[in-house]
């Protein structure tokens, strides 16, 4: 397997996308999606966009770790009707920037030739997946409400795109979470919190 980086300091994030880099290669290898340039050679390219820099950094800090074990689970790569595929994974890093995301997607999809291109972070996945959709390369999304990914690209909750894929919760499961509570635990829970200050630690 080849492991390609362009993140000037590869530090950690969370452990949805390290499973979702192994599902999608599996998917592409499937050929669930239409993936440019799958039939002439065995090698699956995954092309991987998070904030590893910048503002939202904190999003990135298991990205170090997960597309480890990612690419250590992938290194023999992957059967599918009796074809072995190798896996690259090629990540770029954002830096929260989403001028970058955009400028990002289109080096990995013209130049890297990627098959898939996966991207967490609020600010850039929008610019992520509206360059995979007009390239026809799919893309899978997350970590930012649904409703806040397909509105501004024009899309409808029933037609969806036909490249770019998304998953996370909406703005309506974050509504309904202080119904769950009483009113006297989120008081306790308030009392009981400590917000960031210098004067107490």
């Amino acid at each position: 397997m080849s492991i390609t980086t362009r993140n000037p300091e590869f530090i950690t994030r969370r452990a949805l996308l390290g499973s979702a880099a192994a599902g999608a290669a599996g998917m592409v290898a499937s050929s669930v999606f239409p993936a440019p340039a799958l039939a002439q050679g065995a090698k699956l390219k995954v092309g991987y966009v998070s904030p590893v820099t910048g503002l939202f950094a904190t999003f990135a800090e298991a990205d170090s770790f997960l597309l480890k074990q990612v690419r250590e689970a992938l290194k023999g790569g992957i059967v599918n009707n009796g074809k072995t595929y190798e896996v690259e994974i090629i990540d770029v890093d954002d830096q929260t920037n989403p001028d970058r995301s955009t400028s990002a997607t289109q080096q990995l999809i013209n130049s890297d030739e990627v098959n898939i291109v996966l991207a967490q972070g609020a600010l850039g996945i929008k610019n992520v997946s509206a360059q995979c959709e007009l390239a026809g390369v799919p893309s899978i999304t997350t970590m930012d409400p649904w409703q806040g990914w397909l509105f501004p690209q024009g899309g409808k909750p029933d037609t969806g795109f036909k490249y770019a894929n998304h998953f996370f919760w909406g703005i309506e499961d974050i509504i309904s979470m202080p119904d769950r509570r009483s009113s006297a635990d989120l008081r306790r829970q308030c009392r009981g919190r400590t917000w960031t200050s210098l004067a107490i630690g």
